[in-house]
């Protein structure tokens, strides 16, 4: 049955969704003309303030978050069970790993402003690296294919200092934000709901671990 308002491009299966977004674009629909979307504006108060003991510049090299080939693009991904499709005539404005990344500079920086992201050059400054490895991104129908879905954002982040490659902390990230309706424009701010509260968990715990450290 149709899900009101949202028109759809099958993927199979989750398997299928990765192989497909790897292999020929025609697959999944072609590249035809597409509303476009974005997320990563918006913030979500950190618990409390940055310590004061962090008073010099730290510098973090962040090598981009890792993203699975399904939703690493600029699709938006649903799951219906082990069911992946793609919302039709719709697509972010760039690759979801890009915007994603985007969002979690900007809010590690405002989190915390003595930090300093160093995204490409200069890396044996570094301090710190930071890994983010999304493993969820994606609009989820477990509660029906008639109701409006949750947007499940999930992730696994690592500080490790470069000096001896030592973990420094290691955090199981996630959020799920129900979305408002079954229409894209609702299921977009569910995302961004979603974004908001994991780039906001894994600055304020960088930012914790930094004021920590000897």
């Amino acid at each position: 049955m149709t899900k009101p308002g949202l028109r759809w491009v099958s993927a199979g299966s989750l398997l299928m969704a990765a192989l497909m977004l790897s292999g020929c674009g025609g697959l999944l629909g072609g590249r035809g003309k597409a509303d476009l979307y974005r997320f990563g504006g918006a913030v979500v108060p950190a618990d409390g303030q940055p310590s004061a003991s962090v008073t010099q510049p730290v510098l973090v090299f962040f090598p981009g978050s890792s993203f699975p080939p399904a939703i690493e693009g600029d699709r938006i991904l649903t799951v219906t069970g082990a069911q992946a499709r793609y919302i039709a005539g719709a697509r972010w404005i760039s690759p979801a790993s890009d915007l994603f990344d985007a969002a979690i500079v900007a809010e590690l920086e405002r989190v915390s402003p003595t930090v300093r992201i160093i995204r490409a050059g200069a890396i044996p400054s570094a301090e710190y690296v930071l890994i983010i490895d999304v493993r969820h991104f994606e609009a989820s129908y477990a509660r029906g294919a008639e109701l409006p879905p949750d947007v499940i954002v999930a992730a696994r982040a690592k500080l490790i200092r470069r000096s001896d490659r030592s973990i420094v902390a290691e955090w199981p990230v996630s959020h799920s934000e129900p979305s408002q309706d079954n229409r894209v424009s609702a299921i977009v701010a569910a995302f961004e709901r979603s974004t908001a509260s994991v780039t906001g968990q894994i600055a304020t715990l960088v930012q914790q671990s930094l004021a920590a450290r000897p």
